[in-house]
């Protein structure tokens, strides 16, 4: 029993050795950069604009002014420190019970009220 308890700990011992040095070894955060995008901004923002429509004509639109303005005010803090092209961001809400949010080109983003009432903070939902 001793000789298992010894072997036992040598392991764990290991275990952690290694666990500090991939720690230790790990990179700085990831640094993101913008993708290949064959489109300029301007067409980007058109063909949001056109697939917002598509997709509004479709999805029951949340038409709750304090939810629009919470899921606006959150995406309007993450898009002013965005890398990239600054697009028109416009946030808006879906009545969906799924838990689900789904972004367009050109800046166009949907948000579930599902996704709105899980999520239990802003971190969360931002998220």
């Amino acid at each position: 029993m001793r000789i298992i308890n010894e072997r036992l700990n040598t392991f764990l011992t290991g275990l952690v050795i290694l666990g500090l040095l991939a720690v230790v070894n790990a990179p700085a955060q990831t640094q993101v950069k913008p993708g290949f995008n064959i489109f300029s901004q301007e067409q980007d923002v058109e063909i949001g604009r056109q697939s917002a429509a598509e997709v509004e004509g479709q999805l029951p639109i949340l038409k709750d002014r304090d939810v629009e303005r919470y899921v606006s005010d959150i995406g309007k803090r993450l898009a002013a420190v965005a890398p990239g092209a600054k697009y028109p961001y416009q946030f808006k809400g879906v009545n969906v019970s799924d838990i689900n949010a789904f972004a367009l080109p050109g800046g166009f983003m949907h948000v579930n009220r599902g996704l709105v009432e899980v999520a239990q903070s802003e971190g969360e939902l931002a998220g």
